[in-house]
């Protein structure tokens, strides 16, 4: 296969793909309107369940806490990237210090527009 027909087949799939997302997006939300359980269609059955995604600690509370227990041992300190953009712009310190201080990572990514004829 040619690279442009597999270009065209590929934005092909990728607009359909998008419109069925799109549609199984809004079907799952209105399953999920009924609440946790299990729900029978005539060949399938959906079952509704919670999981917890994710957990992370809320760090002004906790801060609050370590500071009425007196646990400083439980801080460290990091850079205020805000702080620290304010003293490069205004000229208080020098930027190229910091140069090899930036993590750079990338994403490739494939996008689709149909051509103008």
């Amino acid at each position: 296969m040619s690279l442009s027909v597999t270009i065209d087949k590929a934005a092909e799939l990728n607009l359909r793909k998008a419109d069925i997302e799109k549609q199984l997006k809004g079907i799952k939300e209105t399953i999920k309107e009924n609440g946790e359980g299990s729900y029978e269609g005539t060949k399938y059955i959906a079952t509704v369940s919670s999981s917890v995604k994710s957990r992370k600690l809320n760090q002004n509370k906790a801060l609050e806490v370590v500071n009425k227990l007196g646990a400083k041992w439980l801080l460290k300190s990091i850079v205020d990237e805000e702080k620290l953009e304010d003293a490069i712009a205004s000229g208080e310190i020098d930027g190229k210090e910091f140069k090899d201080c930036i993590d750079i990572s990338y994403v490739t990514k494939i996008t689709f527009k149909e051509k103008k004829v």
